[in-house]
């Protein structure tokens, strides 16, 4: 059994997929190949219609099974045997269980949404379960009794009349004092608690006190060097607001922060095994190398120091966009607030613009906000989507795996994410039984009511076909949800075959019954395609068949960050209404975003075709946008080192890549994927030498990894 004697181990894992959650009690863990069976025994029993709930080992130990919820599934295996025995494993897991929806709540078990984020609440239990497997709680739970010890103290009265005066000052009807973890006199509402309800309770005491202040939440005071008690923080990771808490945005996290660590060293002269970092992390397009396109940003230049606008050097069709651009600012300075919804001038060329792409689809500038990115827009529409509690609360489906900044939002908004899956097998399509299933297991416990959709797709690459869209309309219109259509790599489209279609055109041709009905936000942003330009936070949204009402609670809710960056609002300006056939920077203009394009496209089919050449990863055709999204495989070796460090597989995969290759690579986990599968987002940006040679050493680094772990 690889336990000492009298030792117990408590294995925690997801009982849909036997994702490992946490291990606690003997010292000598057993080994992953071993907790893996323990699972698949049960498994398969289920799979057979038997239900495993316990056994005895042929070496004398005992094995007991639990599935709660049909959530997680605990093990206890134990050095010891006999029936005896396999009653005290089973109360473990009850009061593991209870444990855990004492400090968790039962909601945050049953709905798991974020399997990585659940291991890293799972923690805050520990120090409640290890009380429980330590000598079965001697001084808690009563050997003979399985209740809470009690003490029978002298003056009993005056120790009750004082846990009752304590308990009402602080406003509660349970109170207890415990004396070297047992129980010396409670109120009356405690001794109405349910056995084990007092038993938890009394462990989780007796765990707190032997607790740091710091650990308990308490403030610890300091002392100053003339001996006084400094203030303590007002605002604390205790007291602050618990949904930014919950907020994780894997594109800029833990990998990335190391990666800048790293490149601080190879500045300060500290050897490496490579010579630079290359983050291949983000869709930062300029960082990457990516040349600008020169006539945005002589306009930009020109409104930024109108004094230019006397020098020869700068084409006139610039000049002349650049008057136009600050004519409608105030004070004609670029420098000035603008309308909140945005400079009229820029959201009429917006509505032509749309309207050209749409082939005449009508388009109204005040339908047209403009925002700081797209992902100001979004955040925007989300924080008007989101209300109720309880089983009402909102609750918004996104794709999985997904671009991190929704998960983001909603954990910060306090909504409920809904999560559906691509299909992987077939490109990373969309699939509307799958929809359908998310959905209607989400209104089991929450309200859904919008549906978001990334197209082309952020992390996957993937290009929906027109067929995939209008499905999607249908089902939105039927389930009566808000779509919100994320198109920012709207000209980011690469393969053979594919073609974007924009969700308001195909809405408009599919008739009255959907274009007067659906309702409809899409995105789009200077930040992608062939402009890149990340930094100046260029964007717009329009919105389709909006209530009156909630239009004007959108007015005043963008009026409260007064604008979106100016510079910004010019830039989407000339994105949408670059030079024009016959005017003097048309030809370099066509050049340059002809060159910038054709150069995306020729990367995504080296990424995809290079990744395919490595055993151990499978890359899907990377179709549009600007990251590819293989699959990889971890072995078993690595999986356990990974659990061991509380990582996940991945995330230990691409620390490990970073710190021997210099390469900056986000985990699959980040942006959401099934159990049991391993992937990586890897940007496409790099020029083509660059990502020749990063092609490589990941191609080199996965099969060192993979011979390291077999």
């Amino acid at each position: 059994m690889m336990l000492q004697d009298g030792s117990t181990q408590l294995l925690c894992l997801t009982a849909s997929s036997g994702v490992p959650l946490f291990t606690r009690g003997a010292s000598r863990q057993l080994p992953f190949s071993v907790i893996g069976s323990l699972n698949g025994v049960h498994m398969f029993g289920g799979g057979q219609g038997a239900v495993l709930s316990s056994c005895e080992t042929e070496a004398g130990g005992g094995v007991v099974w639990r599935v709660f919820r049909d959530s997680v599934m605990l093990i206890a295996v134990s050095r010891g045997g006999g029936e005896e025995e396999q009653v005290r494993l089973r109360r473990l897991l009850e009061n593991v269980w209870s444990c855990m929806v004492l400090v968790l709540g039962q909601d945050e078990l049953v709905q798991v949404k974020n399997v990585e984020r659940l291991k890293k609440e799972l923690r805050s239990c520990f120090f409640l379960i290890d009380q429980l497997l330590e000598e079965k709680l001697q001084g808690i739970l009563g050997s003979l009794t399985h209740c809470a010890d009690s003490l029978l103290p002298p003056k009993a009265s005056i120790l009750q009349e004082t846990v009752d005066g304590f308990a009402r000052a602080a406003d509660s009807e349970f109170g207890c004092l415990i004396v070297h973890g047992r129980i010396a006199s409670a109120t009356e509402k405690w001794w109405r608690l349910a056995p084990q309800e007092v038993i938890l309770l009394s462990a989780f005491i007796r765990a707190l006190s032997s607790l740091s202040a710091t650990r308990r939440g308490l403030p610890k005071e300091k002392m100053t060097e003339n001996g006084m008690m400094s203030r303590t923080k007002v605002l604390t990771i205790d007291n602050m607001n618990p949904t930014v808490k919950k907020v994780e945005y894997a594109v800029r996290g833990p990998i990335v922060q190391r990666a800048v660590e790293l490149e601080r060293e190879l500045s300060e002269g500290m050897k490496k095994p490579f010579d630079e970092v290359i983050k291949a992390n983000i869709g930062d397009a300029h960082a990457m190398g990516q040349q600008p396109i020169t006539f945005f940003r002589q306009v930009l230049a020109l409104c930024s120091y109108p004094e230019l606008l006397s020098d020869s050097t700068f084409p006139e069709d610039a000049k002349s966009r650049a008057r136009r651009i600050l004519q409608s600012c105030g004070g004609h300075s670029m420098g000035s607030y603008s309308a909140s919804q945005g400079i009229d001038s820029v959201r009429e060329d917006v509505a032509r613009y749309i309207q050209r792409r749409d082939g005449g689809v009508p388009c109204d500038p005040d339908d047209i906000y403009l925002t700081t990115g797209a992902s100001d827009g979004i955040v925007t529409m989300l924080k008007l989507l989101v209300c109720g509690e309880g089983a009402s609360r909102t609750g918004v489906m996104i794709s999985i795996p997904q671009y991190p900044l929704y998960s983001a939002a909603l954990a910060e908004l306090g909504a409920v994410q809904i999560n559906y899956y691509l299909n992987e097998e077939a490109c990373w399509s969309m699939d509307i039984s799958e929809l359908q299933r998310a959905l209607n297991e989400a209104r089991r416990y929450c309200n859904p009511r919008a549906l978001c959709i990334i197209n082309p797709g952020n992390p996957t690459g993937q290009v929906q076909t027109r067929q995939c869209i209008e499905d999607v309309i249908r089902f939105a219109a039927k389930e009566r949800l808000f779509l919100l259509a994320d198109e920012v790599y709207q000209d980011n489209v690469y393969a053979d075959g594919c073609e974007f279609h924009s969700f308001k055109k195909v809405l408009f041709e599919m008739g009255p019954e959907y274009s007067e009905t659906v309702e409809l936000v899409s995105f789009h942003s200077t930040s992608k395609c062939y402009m890149g330009e990340c930094g100046f936070r260029g964007g717009y949204m329009e919105i389709i068949n909006m209530d009156d009402e909630v239009k004007a609670q959108l007015m005043k809710l963008v009026s409260v960050r007064l604008c979106s960056p100016v510079p910004g609002q010019a830039l989407m300006d000339l994105v949408v209404n670059p030079p024009q056939p016959g005017e003097p920077s048309y030809n370099n203009f066509i050049k340059e975003r002809t060159a910038t394009l054709s150069a995306l496209a020729e990367k995504a089919k080296l990424t995809e075709q290079v990744l395919n050449t490595v055993e151990g990863i499978s890359c899907n055709p990377v179709q549009g946008a600007m990251y590819s999204f293989p699959r990889i495989t971890i072995p078993e070796k690595a999986v356990q080192e990974a659990t061991e460090k509380g990582q996940a597989p991945d995330m230990f995969y691409c620390m490990k890549m970073l710190e021997e290759t210099g390469i900056c690579l986000v985990p699959g986990s980040g942006f959401g994927q099934r159990d049991g599968t391993y992937h990586f987002r890897m940007t496409i940006l790099p020029p083509k030498e660059k990502l020749q040679i990063l092609l490589n050493n990941v191609k080199e680094f996965h099969r060192r990894f993979t011979q390291q772990y077999s």
